[in-house]
């Protein structure tokens, strides 16, 4: 082999091994992305999850409180006699609940954001120790 042709094999050898070196590298930063995307997605499905927990949650809350509205509502306004309790053991507290307001509006916003409503409210009293 002349001097010229070992001259090219070596450039040819360094530039196979400068991409191989790129990419082992893109493949190793390709991993991070996909381990970092199976860890938020693992994040995504708690949040999730704790959503419709949350939900389900509300939701039965709801039904209890509409039912003890309808029962609410439904029982006699003037009570003659012996007060009866109900089927829990407790005396009715009041006649009718027509002016009862049910808030329909879930809490999940501030029960997932908690720490962003204190940092408002921190931030608010700094404002005020400002001023």
């Amino acid at each position: 082999m002349d001097n010229q042709t070992k001259i090219l094999v070596n450039m040819i050898c360094e530039r196979m091994q400068t991409v191989d070196k790129s990419i082992d590298d893109k493949s190793n930063k390709l991993f991070k992305i996909r381990d970092e995307l199976a860890s938020l997605y693992e994040q995504t499905r708690m949040m999730q999850y704790e959503i419709n927990q949350l939900s389900t949650k509300q939701a039965e809350n709801m039904s209890e409180f509409l039912l003890l509205c309808e029962h609410l509502d439904t029982y006699p306004k003037h009570l003659k006699g012996n007060i009866i309790p109900n089927m829990a053991g407790d005396v009715p507290l009041a006649p009718g609940a027509k002016n009862i307001y049910i808030y329909t509006h879930t809490l999940v916003a501030y029960t997932l954001h908690v720490g962003v409503y204190k940092l408002m409210i921190a931030i608010n009293n700094l404002y005020f120790v400002i001023i």
